[in-house]
This record gives C-alpha cells, structure tokens and sequence, in this order.
C-alpha cells in the first residue's frame, strides 16, 4: 500500500506554478528568523499573491475556495454571532440551511476560532470555505458598517420617544 504524501504549502505553491524552488528556499529561511507562518511571509515578501495562497490553502486543506467580493450578506444571519467571532477571529457566517451553516475564513489553523464557530453555531453542522485576506477585509468593514447603522437607528429611536 503506498503511503499518502502530505500536502504541503510550498509543494502546492510549486505544482501550480505560482513560486519557484528559489523562491520557497527563501521563504523558508525566512520564516525560521521571524517564525512566521509561511503564506504570511509569501504574502509580505510579495512571492505570491493574497489568492494564490487561498487557493493553495483550499487544495492543502481540502476546504472550497470561493469569492466573495460584493456578494450578498444575510444580515440577520451574521447578526446571530459574537463581534469577536467575526471581528477578532475573522470567520464570517455566510449561508445556512436547516441543518447546516456554512463560514467563510482565511485562517484554517486556528483553532480557538473553530472551537468558536462550533460553540456559536448550536447544532447547526458547520462548513468551511476559504476566502482571501481582501475579501474578508471587505466583509468586516461592511459588517463594521451595518452595526454602527444600527447602533445609530436605535439611538435615533430612543431619542424620538
């Protein structure tokens, strides 16, 4: 029986063509001075691009890859979890189903984070996909964006009564 190779950041990097030997021989010897994780020292070093390493991490990690720049947010649905959830811990709620609900994240290897989905999902089967560092940029200044709005309605209304 032949044994399965681990994927490994670099290799997948490689293979797709998006770095060179040169270049990951660099990076690693970088990341031993600094003990960095690797895409960020590929990101810093600009050897790579922000979905590049989302795609890499997606086929490292066996977790879908998907976009979502402008797409639409179920407010009431992120509404549901912490600030810190998706603030602090960068993991957005972006679908449900009645059983399932589904979390765009950038970090797969942060585990309090993942502990965190499972505590604030109660129940619900969670689901994993993997979206750039800019695009989840973009959803938590959006959500940043929603909360102040709403903040400001209730305050409105307090004032009106």
């Amino acid at each position: 029986m032949a044994e399965e190779k681990e994927l490994k950041l670099g290799n997948v990097l490689i293979r797709n063509g998006w770095l060179t030997s040169e270049q990951l021989e660099k990076a690693l010897a970088l990341q031993k001075k600094n003990g960095k994780f690797l895409g960020a020292v590929l990101l810093e070093e600009l050897m790579i691009t922000d979905e590049q390493l989302a795609r890499a991490l997606s086929e490292q990690f066996n977790i879908p890859f998907v976009s979502l720049k402008n797409s639409y947010i179920d407010w009431p649905l992120a509404m549901r979890f912490t600030p810190s959830l998706i603030l602090d811990r960068k993991c957005f709620p972006v679908a449900r189903t009645p059983y399932e609900m589904t979390f765009a994240l950038t970090n797969v290897l942060d585990g309090w984070a993942l502990n965190q989905i499972e505590e604030e999902s109660r129940g619900y089967r969670v689901k994993m996909v993997l979206i750039t560092q800019a695009d989840m940029q973009e959803l938590v200044n959006r959500y940043r964006q929603h909360v102040s709005i709403q903040i400001r309605r209730k305050l409105d209304a307090q004032q009106g009564q």
